[in-house]
């Protein structure tokens, strides 16, 4: 790895008056070095002292995704209107999202994918936009899930980002 060598001044003043001595002293400073690969805690990966922020990234034969923070996403997460899931380590979890993939499916029964889901941290319903029912919003760690309930029955409309 390349280090970054800069080299700074002292400026020293002896004495006083007339018979003032200056003396310049250089000092060499090592710039930190450029970070790559996990923190210590294992929640944001940099790559050339950058960290990996918005996007999907390989990691080994791994894909992770790492949010605006840099935090790489674990459980499961909305991302572009779409369910993923991710392990304890943020590892994609392909055939846990195409589980809940398969029962997200619009205007179909949100029963299966509130099994999934569990108990939203919190749920608003308010007069329907879709017929006579009501508009659902389930608030989940993460995003929010759009649901239609008429008669007792409640269908998903859809998903997104917190």
């Amino acid at each position: 790895m390349k280090k970054t060598v800069v080299l700074m001044m002292t400026l020293l003043l002896l004495g006083t008056g007339r018979n003032s001595l200056i003396m310049i002293q250089p000092q060499t400073v090592y710039a930190a070095e450029q970070k790559n690969g996990w923190d210590a805690e294992r929640k944001h990966y940099y790559v050339d002292g950058k960290m990996v922020k918005n996007r999907f990234y390989m990691i080994g034969s791994y894909r992770y995704f790492f949010d605006s923070k840099g935090k790489v996403k674990t459980g499961i997460a909305v991302i572009g209107q779409k369910f993923y899931r991710f392990t304890s380590t943020g590892k994609l979890n392909e055939a846990g999202t195409k589980k809940i993939r398969s029962v997200a499916k619009y205007e179909k029964n949100f029963a299966p994918l509130r099994k999934i889901l569990g108990k939203p941290k919190k749920s608003a319903y308010m007069a329907g936009c879709y017929g006579p029912g009501e508009d659902g919003i389930l608030t989940y760690d993460g995003f929010i899930v759009y649901t239609y309930r008429e008669n007792g029955k409640e269908i998903y409309m859809g998903a997104q980002q917190k």
